[in-house]
């Protein structure tokens, strides 16, 4: 209720005497911020992202690396299963590293045929995913390497589209069929070749949404590696 109900009382009190916290107008309707330092109103602001230092600008975007602002409805969440042999050990990682790369985006790459890796994740945690943020343009190439060196590429052909309120949540996102290309997506082995495994991974592809009141948040989920399937 706090977080829900009385940070985003704006949205249906008219009475301005009556509104809880003009703060949160200000900054997401008045401003178009997404978050900001103290972010009370959690909903939207506690992101949980993987980083490891800070990055400061003042009077705008200007010099960070992504000056895209960051936004739960553009992007979505990767998540792979994880394997039982794995579960209760939360200091074991299954992913070595990831990246993304969105398609007629850079001249000298314009099919993202290169292999843009360039996020590399902790060896002493288990993260069963990653998040795919803000990008430039649909469709993208997503990519992520396991820990026996399996190199995953996926075809995002276009961005989540939101599904409205009278729509059953386990048919979301609307356009649920046209997210992925399977057919365009590959597990390699560490030795260039296909995985044996490889289809039976690409099919099993499943966007989906959890939407909450203030925002919906998307996910892409797969099974667990290739080298823990049955």
């Amino acid at each position: 209720m706090y977080i829900h109900e009385l940070q985003y009382n704006h949205l249906h009190e008219t009475d301005l005497n009556l509104r809880f916290n003009p703060y949160v107008e200000l900054i997401h309707d008045d401003l178009n911020m997404n978050a900001y330092a103290f972010s009370v109103d959690d909903a939207v602001g506690f992101m949980s992202e993987l980083g490891d230092g800070l990055v400061f600008t003042v009077g705008g975007p200007k010099g960070l690396e992504n000056e895209q602002q960051f936004s739960y409805a553009d992007g979505f969440s990767l998540a792979i299963g994880v394997p039982k042999s794995m579960e209760g050990h939360a200091n074991k990682p299954l992913i070595k590293k990831y990246g993304v790369c969105a398609l007629n985006h850079d001249p000298a790459d314009r099919d993202c045929k290169m292999d843009k890796q360039d996020v590399v994740m902790p060896t002493n945690s288990q993260i069963a995913g990653f998040r795919v943020g803000t990008v430039s343009s649909y469709p993208i190439k997503v990519r992520f390497t396991d820990l026996d060196d399996n190199v995953y590429t996926i075809l995002v052909k276009a961005k989540f589209a939101a599904c409205t309120d009278d729509m059953d949540v386990s048919k979301c996102p609307a356009n649920r069929p046209e997210i992925v290309d399977k057919a365009e997506c590959s597990v390699v082995t560490s030795k260039g070749q296909k995985h044996a495994k490889s289809n039976d991974w690409c099919l099993n592809a499943n966007p989906n949404q959890q939407r909450e009141k203030q925002l919906t948040k998307n996910y892409l989920s797969f099974p667990q590696p290739v080298g823990y399937m049955d």
